[in-house]
């Protein structure tokens, strides 16, 4: 050996079994909240759907018409009947087409494996092949928590929205059950 090979100390790092098993939870973590919010997507649209059937009623104007010709008072129940049923319905659309974005296709990140091959990473160091793998799972996080909490800020909104349908559709069924 020479001096230069003798003098090189080894790189040990120390707690890399610790880092790469914290990321690796980090990683699934987000791998299973993707799970999650299509579950949560799933349940909004099943949601959406039973609201759908409920809401047809408020489609119905033409024995609203029939009473407005008959009785001219019933103009401002007639509306704010209208009006609550715009929100509602375009709350309900809008709901639905967000549903939609969240569950289109899109691209979730992982580890590129071929690099270990491509980096020699099988004739490393146990250690270092840990922060190397470890390092790709931490860029693949922070993508990956970019776009599930994307979605979940537009499953919240979209929820916000079926909270107004069901608001408005109560509100038209009293002004349904009190003037028409």
């Amino acid at each position: 050996m020479s001096n230069n090979d003798q003098n090189q100390e080894k790189v040990e790092y120390l707690s890399s079994s610790i880092v790469y098993s914290t990321i690796k939870e980090e990683y699934d973590y987000e791998l299973q909240r993707i799970q999650k919010i299509d579950t949560k997507v799933n349940i909004g649209f099943t949601l959406c759907s039973a609201l759908f059937i409920f809401i047809l009623q408020f489609f119905v104007f033409s024995d609203m018409s029939k009473r407005l010709k008959e009785d001219i008072s019933l103009q401002l129940p007639f509306n704010f009947y209208f009006s609550f049923w715009l929100v509602m319905t375009i709350s309900y659309a809008s709901s639905f087409i967000l549903l939609l974005l969240i569950i289109r296709s899109r691209k979730y990140y992982h580890i590129n494996i071929g690099e270990l091959i491509s980096n020699n990473m099988h004739k490393q160091e146990k250690d270092i092949t840990e922060v190397f793998i470890a390092y790709r799972y931490n860029k693949a996080i922070i993508k990956n928590r970019i776009i599930n909490n994307k979605r979940m800020m537009i499953f919240n909104i979209s929820l916000g929205l079926i909270f107004i349908v069901i608001l408005c559709s109560v509100i038209l069924s009293a002004i349904k059950f009190n003037w028409f």
